[in-house]
């Protein structure tokens, strides 16, 4: 992906010092450059409508992906309204402190950046414009920090626009919350839905060589897997479904996929989808769309292997949530290579990558929708120590809020029965994508 080209728009009013304005564009430029972004610079402070439209229409030509607007001394509301209104791109305000406080008392303002960044701020949001503030010297890593989290947001809708999920099949039976709207999907987030028969994965698996099939296994064998009560032809046929979604993954130029595991395919793909999240493409089960949706966002804000689970069952004296799904957990989410198990699923004939999931602190999430919305859950916990105590990939998460009032929030709410968990905390990261997608939060 393109590195993401932020547009630095500096304003002030030529009654104040612009000079310390210049000063402090000069030092955000260096920094942001230092971080891995373009940036396109102002050519100087912009005072004046006139220049105002210039600058828009450079940034325009640039086709920046953030509008960061460095606040340089107090500005009237035309010079960033018209910037914004033109460009139509994601705005941080970014104001600077006085320059004279705390040194000899002077009865004139020098810059008066805040006021003027609190008064654009009103002037945006009366517009609808969604935007981020930050106060603080050039130097100060707390606001760099928080650009870094807009740049990486910005990133991940930017590469949003350009992704396929492919559904192969349908939801399970059975299963209305995995039910999504493809049209609504496009619209907010930019994820296209690519539909792939059965017919076609099964057409694919035919031209799988047993050879090929066998070392995929091989692979497994080298990385310290332990197998049980598996037959040889249960191995290959798994082997044939990995290989098989791997070519239609090629073929559709997917970024995520998402299979419909029964009942045709008899409870396979398990260990297929856990390869191919660590391969690096998103995969979730029972053709849920949203889920994978969700997993294709915290990857890309992370760049770790997304735990697609159920929450089946609570612990109110711990405070814990107890999380699992069958066994198609990325294989590179277990604490140890040797940890993890292939056996046969016990509701059919596929293939399980069965361990526990490794602790950490972590970040839940669900994107899904309800009534003609997409709207998306965030919360977070401290995934522990888990024991194998079922089949599948265990995970007991201790929560940061009371499980009773999450059950009660979660159900009240309409969010769906899967769930999406990531190693590190992005709670941040998701609250600002919603605001930027215009997608509802549902903050627990």
């Amino acid at each position: 992906m393109n590195k993401i080209k932020i547009g630095v728009l500096v304003t002030g009013d030529p009654i104040l010092d612009l000079d310390a304005a210049r000063e402090n564009a000069k030092e955000i430029y260096g920094r942001l450059e230092e971080i891995g972004v373009d940036v396109v610079r102002t050519d100087d402070v912009v005072t004046s409508v006139k220049d105002a439209i210039f600058v828009a229409d450079k940034f325009k030509k640039e086709d920046v992906d953030l509008l960061l607007v460095l606040v340089g001394t107090f500005t009237e509301d035309p010079i960033p309204t018209t910037v914004t209104r033109r460009l139509m791109k994601p705005v941080i305000l970014w104001a600077t402190p006085e320059p004279q406080l705390g040194e000899i008392l002077n009865i004139e303002v020098d810059c008066g950046s805040l006021v003027g960044l609190m008064m654009n701020a009103s002037a945006l949001r009366k517009m609808g414009k969604h935007l981020k503030v930050i106060f603080g010297k050039p130097s100060d890593e707390k606001a760099l920090d928080q650009i870094k989290k807009t740049i990486k947001v910005v990133g991940v809708i930017k590469r949003l626009q350009d992704a396929r999920i492919g559904l192969v099949g349908y939801r399970a039976p059975g299963f209305y919350d995995a039910t999504f709207d493809e049209v609504q999907l496009k619209n907010f987030t930019g994820l296209e839905v690519v539909h792939i028969d059965l017919s076609e994965l099964y057409s694919e698996m035919q031209k799988i060589s047993e050879e090929d099939a066998e070392n995929v296994m091989t692979e497994a064998v080298e990385k310290g897997y332990k197998f049980m009560e598996l037959t040889k032809g249960q191995q290959i046929r798994e082997a044939r479904i990995y290989l098989a979604l791997k070519k239609l993954i090629g073929k559709h130029d997917l970024s995520g996929v998402a299979v419909k595991c029964w009942p045709e395919l008899k409870f396979s793909s398990c260990f297929s989808l856990s390869k191919l999240s660590d391969d690096g493409t998103p995969a979730g089960c029972e053709g849920d769309i949203n889920g994978t949706a969700t997993m294709l966002i915290l990857y890309h804000l992370t760049g770790k292997p997304v735990f697609f689970c159920d929450v089946f069952h609570l612990d109110e004296e711990r405070n814990t949530i107890l999380t699992f799904h069958c066994g198609a957990a990325a294989a590179s989410l277990a604490e140890d290579p040797h940890d993890v198990t292939l056996w046969r699923h016990p509701l059919g004939e596929g293939v399980t990558a069965e361990f526990p999931i490794k602790p950490g602190y972590v970040t839940i999430a669900r994107l899904g929708n309800i009534l003609g919305k997409y709207r998306m859950l965030i919360t977070s916990g401290e995934a522990m120590e888990t024991k194998q105590m079922v089949r599948g990939n265990p995970l007991e998460i201790k929560l940061n809020v009371n499980v009773t009032d999450f059950l009660r929030k979660v159900t009240s709410e309409g969010i769906e029965h899967h769930y999406l968990i990531v190693h590190g905390d992005v709670r941040d990261e998701l609250v600002e994508f919603c605001d930027l997608l215009k997608i509802d939060k549902v903050m627990v």
